[in-house]
């Protein structure tokens, strides 16, 4: 009979070795960068609240929020705000007074293209209708895109109000081509 294999031995455990590297005073010097302002540090700093001067938060001077001075939002002072506005929120929808069809092209007749064209509009304070984006397209090689642009622009509304007061409204509008 043949003699059994000896069994290999098994490997000794690997045993973590602590190092020696003078780590400690290297992170515990003072760091230094160029253009970094020493002397600035603020212990126990957890303010975020209200004060004067510029910052975030509400109080006087510049910041973001509702108050008085320069800011985003409403308040007293500059500001950003105006522009055009979106229905909801205290702004009305403008009510429609008056529309207009569009008209197809010939070209699309003969293609037979039916359908609606989406668009966004800004319903001026007089009511009248001013910047004009197709959101949602039909047909952009027949015209009839340009189209809707064009009888949507002679729509009429009674404008939205904001305040009591007609402002800027953007609004959503589905113009439809149907062949009869």
């Amino acid at each position: 009979p043949e003699p059994e294999p000896e069994p290999e031995p098994e490997p000794e455990p690997l045993v973590a070795q602590e190092l020696s590297i003078p780590a400690l005073p290297i992170a515990a010097a003072p760091e230094t960068r160029p253009g970094l302002l020493e002397g600035l540090r603020v212990e126990n700093s957890t303010s975020q609240g209200t004060g004067t001067g510029g910052g975030a938060g509400s109080g006087d001077g510049g910041g973001a929020g509702p108050g008085q001075g320069d800011g985003l939002g409403p308040g007293e002072g500059g500001g950003t705000g105006g522009g055009v506005f979106r229905p909801g929120a205290g702004v009305t929808t403008p009510q429609l007074l008056h529309d207009e069809q569009p008209k197809y092209t010939a070209e699309a007749m003969r293609a037979r293209i039916q359908g609606s064209v989406w668009l966004e509009a800004v319903v001026l304070p007089d009511g009248t209708v001013g910047d004009v984006k197709v959101t949602k397209s039909l047909d952009r090689v027949f015209g009839l895109d340009e189209q809707a642009i064009l009888a949507a622009r002679q729509w009429r509304f009674a404008p939205g109000t904001r305040f009591g007061e007609p402002v800027a409204v953007l609004v959503v509008l589905e113009l439809f081509f149907n062949l009869r």
